[in-house]
């Protein structure tokens, strides 16, 4: 297990896919530190569905201390893993000598070919860093742009009759129609299902899923789709919304950030994607005060002359740390 993407073996605890051995292991680790054993009670309810399910706190949080069940005692740990709850280093593989990698400036958001790199036997991750999109052409002739802070799990066997990925993130998909081989986008909620449209799903939380549909159909947990209706999924319910436009939720997809009318304590995990920065709100009456934004790529800077602009405060930044205080 210690050689597996940390990622993937995340998602295949919390969706009950891991084999018996793998997580008797995981068992025997949260048994042996009862902290962690109650966290993961409520990531089960959260994920079953349960009516009263206890606050997880934010999903970075609940990552770093699942990914404590997977890390190797640090006797045996390789030089180059980071400690617990530490980031771990893309490791980037090589497309063949002829594709062309497109970086066009070493800027947050910025768009690039994404170099594919092994993750488990039979898999190929893509990933992206916190201010930093992608775009993934797929071998069936589909086309993905992987927003920021993202990942995509491509099969090895994509597009000889398994057209089945994994995304946690979020990614704008515009597919290729195949006759017989349903696109399927797979996410720890719910799985959208296709057979030639554009649609964009988000999917950073475990506890939300939310779809929009550009152009064509989407079956998404028994519902379907059309496009410009919007599917939200939470554990134990689908809901769609209708003729809606999805020009906001899509925003990415022309390299914008686009929120409107939200708190900010619901808008802070967006901002730190998008910007690659740890956002710290010091007065908790901001957070309460409403957000609409639509900002293209930027720098700590150019968020912290906005927070100082929309909300008449006074900033502070140390490195990637943005501190926001009222007047």
């Amino acid at each position: 297990m210690a050689d597996s993407h940390p990622d993937l073996l995340i998602d295949a605890y919390l969706a009950g896919e891991l084999s018996p051995g793998e997580a008797a292991r995981v068992e025997a680790y949260l048994a042996a530190h009862p902290g962690r054993a109650g966290f993961m009670a409520g990531v089960r309810a959260s994920v079953r569905g349960d009516d009263v399910a206890p606050d997880l706190g934010d999903r970075d949080e609940r990552r770093r201390l699942l990914l404590a069940a997977f890390e190797t005692p640090p006797a045996t740990a390789r030089p180059t893993d980071p400690p617990i709850g530490g980031r771990r280093p893309v490791r980037w593989g090589f497309l063949a000598a002829t594709a062309a990698v497109v970086l066009a400036v070493a800027a947050p958001s910025a768009w690039r070919l994404l170099r594919p790199h092994p993750s488990v036997p039979a898999m190929t991750t893509y990933a992206t860093r916190a201010g930093e999109r992608a775009d993934v052409p797929l071998p069936d002739g589909s086309h993905v742009m992987l927003n920021v802070a993202s990942r995509l799990d491509v099969p090895a066997d994509f597009g000889a009759g398994n057209r089945t990925v994994r995304l946690s993130g979020e990614a704008y998909f515009t597919v290729a129609h195949a006759a017989g081989a349903p696109f399927v986008v797979r996410t720890l909620l719910a799985d959208a299902t296709v057979l030639g449209t554009a649609f964009g799903v988000r999917a950073y939380d475990v506890a939300h899923v939310r779809v929009a549909v550009r152009d064509g159909r989407v079956g998404i947990n028994g519902a379907v789709a059309g496009a410009r209706d919007v599917v939200y999924v939470q554990p134990g319910r689908t809901t769609v919304v209708r003729d809606q436009s999805v020009d906001a939720a899509l925003g990415f997809t022309s390299g914008r950030l686009t929120l409107i009318n939200v708190p900010l304590r619901d808008a802070v995990a967006d901002l730190e994607r998008w910007y690659d920065v740890e956002l710290r709100v010091a007065d908790p009456a901001l957070l309460t005060q409403r957000v609409t934004i639509a900002a293209a790529a930027g720098s700590a800077d150019d968020l912290a002359r906005w927070l100082r602009t929309t909300f008449e405060a006074r900033t502070e930044r140390s490195g990637r740390v943005v501190t926001v205080h009222a007047r």
